[in-house]
């Protein structure tokens, strides 16, 4: 990101990277949050913000919910197995939590 100023912004659209690691995989999914957050409130969230919107970019890896079973479905590029894990298991794979993109509501 070129520019980024959370102490004189208003309301706006932020990019969030979330980067995933189990073993030497890895793979990130990226969301977007709109609002007036910023810095770390911007990468304060649960899984419940990004896992069912369809908006969702991901590289490296598939991730799905199951409602039913209340367990996240995540395969890693190149992998056969599928992982099954709740949302504690999920939050216990982020390695690294990043702000790529943020584009400020025109007033």
């Amino acid at each position: 990101m070129k520019y980024y100023n959370g102490l004189d912004s208003w309301e706006g659209t932020h990019t969030i990277r979330v980067t995933f690691q189990q073993g030497e995989l890895k793979g990130y999914i990226e969301f977007t949050m709109a609002g007036n957050v910023f810095g770390l409130e911007a990468m304060d969230f649960d899984t419940n913000t990004w896992c069912c919107d369809g908006k969702l970019k991901t590289k490296g890896l598939s991730i799905e919910y199951d409602e039913d079973m209340e367990y996240y479905h995540i395969q890693f590029d190149g992998e056969q197995e599928v992982l099954e894990v709740n949302a504690d298991e999920l939050s216990q794979m982020v390695v690294a939590v990043h702000i790529v993109k943020f584009k400020e509501n025109e007033e």
